[in-house]
């Protein structure tokens, strides 16, 4: 809705000839009127801006929450693998204190870059909106930063995985070979004992 334009107080009476300063009001009553009614404009795109992203953000925790949950359960599947193949290997440790030490290897794996997930939320600038948006934008940023913590792990893990299956491959075969040998040797002691 445009600005009323402001009205002269008082006009020029009839007898002022140069009616200029009458139309300079004028003129400048119609740009304020104008500038009131884009700042208006402005004022309410802003607000409904502002509750679009608050919104957004507070859509956006919960399905952030769910891929962490799927990561979390990649990370548990994970370590439960190379549990069972530290177990090949003679591990003596339970599940929790092998655990504890594999997240031990990961934090100080200084030379992992994560690929990332790719997720993200809308940014707010600052003094932009009212405070509810920030806290919903804090909030979305938390399970973000969650999201990738879990994701980087799994990612990791996986790494692990994969080289730690290659390895324990590479040692049962060393050993079915030597276990090979040995018997082949008894069996041609047999043999020629016999």
């Amino acid at each position: 809705m445009p600005a009323e334009v402001v009205e002269a107080a008082s006009p020029l009476p009839d007898f002022c000839v140069d009616r200029s300063a009458q139309e300079d009001f004028d003129a400048a009553a119609g740009e304020l009127a104008a500038e009131q009614t884009r700042r208006a404009y402005a004022e309410a795109q802003q607000v409904e801006l502002c509750g679009e992203l608050e919104d957004e953000l507070v859509a956006s925790v919960d399905p952030l929450d769910q891929l962490t949950a799927t990561q979390t359960d990649n990370v548990n599947l994970s370590l439960e693998k190379l549990y069972a193949i530290s177990l090949i290997t003679a591990n003596q440790q339970t599940l929790e204190e092998f655990s504890a030490d594999i997240q031990t290897a990961f934090d100080f794996d200084s030379s992992f870059v994560s690929t990332g997930t790719g997720a993200s939320v809308t940014d707010v600038p600052e003094g932009f909106c009212d405070q509810s948006v920030y806290d919903a934008l804090t909030a979305a940023q938390e399970a973000l930063a969650s999201l990738e913590e879990a994701a980087a792990y799994a990612e990791w893990l996986a790494a692990e995985e994969a080289a730690s299956s290659y390895n324990t491959k590479q040692l049962l075969d060393e050993e079915t070979a030597i276990i090979g040998g040995a018997t082949q040797t008894v069996l041609d002691d047999t043999a020629s004992a016999l």
